[in-house]
């Protein structure tokens, strides 16, 4: 199975066996942390994986033998960069049979992070063996179409549309599935849907939702064997989709 695959099975596990993963399952995973790709390459991060804490504390909270703590700087990139990582490890759980599910309101207790002054918790995930299936059925994959998600202001291809279905299908916060798409040529522009939501948790974890969505654009067009960058314009103009912020520009060329 390749990441790619995984995108199309994988589900949020919520119950997990305490058993621990053998040693040379955790030095893998290690090994695959050590090479994953930033979003942004400019923005501080660590990843530190917990094992059997103590204590998690927050909201909707799944005990787990391990967790997956990202720390950066709080700003928005940072939870998109967040976001684009830690789903890059969560496809790869996924391939090694691993149940994982994204944390938005854990906290992990201080003393078992060592971070720089300017950097902080972003997000956790939980994994571990699931207790029960951790393949997601067709069934299960209630998102919008691809067409519901899109303004095309060019023709349809067969690659476009494979690229922005594995995007539909990633996990989002109370599946809100924030993102938009422009599809211009070669380009796809992302855009995040503002959220008039009081709770500033929710701003946040739907820039975590942009980063997951943007690692499956990227995972699908490497599967095309599709070259393609992320690349974010400064002068995008905003008014493009109403209600929308532009996040970043998909650039692709085929090899």
């Amino acid at each position: 199975m390749k990441l790619y695959d995984a995108i199309y099975i994988r589900k949020s596990i919520r119950n997990f066996q305490m058993t621990p993963l053998e040693d040379v399952q955790i030095k893998k995973l290690d090994q695959f942390i050590q090479n994953v790709q930033p979003l942004f390459e400019d923005l501080l991060y660590q990843i530190n994986i917990i094992t059997l804490p103590r204590e998690v504390k927050g909201y909707f909270i799944s005990k787990a033998p391990y967790y997956l703590v990202f720390s950066g700087e709080r700003n928005e990139d940072s939870y998109r960069n967040a976001g684009y990582i830690l789903e890059q490890i969560v496809l790869y759980l996924t391939v090694k049979g691993i149940g994982s599910c994204y944390q938005g309101c854990a906290k992990i207790p201080d003393e078992l992070l060592t971070l720089q002054k300017s950097m902080e918790p972003l997000m956790i995930v939980a994994f571990g063996k699931p207790k029960n299936e951790w393949r997601k059925m067709s069934s299960e994959q209630k998102r919008l179409s691809v067409n519901e998600l899109t303004k095309w202001k060019t023709e349809p291809t067969d690659s476009l549309n494979f690229i922005l279905k594995a995007a539909s299908l990633a996990p989002s916060s109370f599946n809100s599935q924030p993102w938009r798409f422009v599809v211009e040529g070669k380009e796809i522009h992302i855009f995040q849907k503002r959220n008039l939501s009081f709770l500033s948790s929710m701003q946040k974890m739907n820039a975590v939702d942009l980063g997951i969505c943007m690692e499956h654009m990227m995972v699908a067009a490497e599967e095309l064997w599709i070259d393609a960058v992320m690349e974010k314009s400064l002068s995008f103009p905003e008014k493009v989709l109403k209600n929308c912020q532009y996040v970043a520009t998909m650039k692709m060329e085929k090899n």
